[in-house]
């Protein structure tokens, strides 16, 4: 793992911990992208506790990988994916790139696409570029309450599109 990169769409309640068990793992590169805050309601979902309430996910894992497993190199996007454009500038936050090239960017080089952002459009967009750009995607969910959830894996040559495709929508 010291050679290669992962990028994870959502670090929060499953994309957090999985940053941190790569990390562990001695992985060389992490690239998350999240545009999202700590909550103190949703703590006890979160890997680094209560400390983090109002920070940013992003940061706060970057800064806390950095201190424990510096081997890991994290870099961070801050981004919310198919936000509004106002005045030709993202509303949060304020960006003049686009998402394509931004999206473009951070996958580049990486070995494997992470999506636990449990957004139907994103996941199915993430599918679609990992497949069109011949790389491996893992998507994740829980369902509400975390009573159950969804782990779905596309391997390039080895499983079918048409199966991952089945898979996102709960048919296979």
């Amino acid at each position: 793992l010291n050679n290669k990169k992962v990028a994870i769409f959502g670090v929060g309640a499953l994309g957090g911990y999985i940053a941190l068990e790569l990390a562990r793992s001695g992985i060389n590169e992490i690239r998350i992208l999240d545009f999202d805050s700590i909550e103190p309601p949703t703590i006890v979902r979160w890997p680094l506790g209560l400390k983090s309430a109002g920070l940013s996910k992003t940061e706060e894992l970057k800064k806390f990988i950095h201190e424990n497993y510096p081997t890991t190199n994290v870099i961070i996007e801050n981004w919310r994916i198919g936000d509004l454009r106002i005045d030709g500038k993202m509303t949060k936050p304020i960006d003049l790139r686009s998402e394509v090239e931004l999206i473009e960017n951070f996958l580049n080089g990486v070995n494997l696409i992470i999506d636990a952002t449990a957004e139907e459009g994103i996941n199915n967009y993430l599918s679609r570029k990992a497949y069109n750009i011949d790389l491996p995607y893992v998507m994740l969910y829980a369902t509400p309450g975390a009573w159950g959830g969804v782990v779905m894996r596309y391997l390039p040559g080895i499983t079918g599109w048409q199966q991952s495709t089945l898979c996102l929508h709960g048919i296979a």
